[in-house]
């Protein structure tokens, strides 16, 4: 079976609506989804492409227990404090929590099933939660190699299927899910800012920018600064960020 469609039947039988399984390099906590389930609509793929362990938990994500089940709720982490574009998601999905499973990891990486919950497990449902969290755990670890990189692949083939020229980058939605601090770069860029006046703003090294807008251009299809900038001064994106400047301080 392809992982695509055991995702889908692993998610559902957790009683999610939704998940991600994503590769997340601990140096850096940059992240690759290898497989998704749910979301389907260009609206909704700042999630389908994104994984949320990392920002959630930091540094945390190296010590989690092999097979565990963790929520978000659990975590006590405040909806105030994450990142816009896990706020985004929720909110659009109409989720009330992730949970997070540490498949495998050694010292440069570790492999997470995500899962996206419209109302979070509890009582028995919860037990058997943590118990399928191990077993799936065991499973994952004498899979069949190479189905990773070749799950990998097919993702980021799906990525770049949907055209994401006619997406507001920076309306309310978020839809490409951008970072906070990638976020507030391309305000910065729409403002008129080069890459240099852009590091001097928000205090950081102008090699840090760079590394910001790479990841920009990846995840809006734009292939350099100036396509990025002249998007970004088009009136459709400054109404989109007047709107979402609007709807936060609302």
């Amino acid at each position: 079976m392809a992982i695509e469609q055991a995702l889908t039947q692993i998610v559902s039988g957790f009683g999610a609506v939704s998940g991600t399984l994503s590769r997340i390099k601990l140096t850096t906590g940059s992240a690759r989804v290898i497989a998704s389930t749910g979301p389907t609509s260009k609206h909704e793929l700042s999630g389908f492409n994104s994984s949320f362990a990392y920002p959630v938990m930091g540094d945390e994500v190296s010590k989690l227990k092999h097979g565990a089940l963790i929520l978000m709720s659990e975590l006590e982490v405040a909806r105030s404090s994450l990142d816009p574009a896990i706020e985004n998601w929720l909110i659009r999905g109409g989720l009330s929590d992730v949970g997070f499973i540490c498949l495998t990891r050694d010292k440069r990486w570790a492999d997470f099933l995500e899962l996206h919950f419209a109302e979070p497990p509890n009582g028995a449902w919860s037990t058997a939660c943590e118990w399928g969290a191990a077993a799936f755990a065991r499973t994952y670890s004498i899979r069949r190699p190479g189905l990773v990189t070749e799950a990998l692949v097919r993702h980021s083939d799906k990525i770049k299927e949907y055209d994401c020229q006619d997406w507001p980058i920076l309306g309310p939605e978020n839809a490409a899910g951008l970072t906070r601090s990638e976020w507030r770069v391309c305000v910065l860029v729409s403002r008129g800012l080069m890459a240099k006046a852009v590091a001097s703003e928000i205090g950081v090294e102008v090699s840090t920018v760079r590394s910001h807008l790479r990841k920009i251009y990846l995840k809006t299809n734009l292939g350099s600064y100036h396509q990025l900038a002249r998007r970004l001064v088009s009136r459709l994106e400054q109404q989109a960020l007047h709107q979402g400047l609007r709807e936060m301080s609302a």
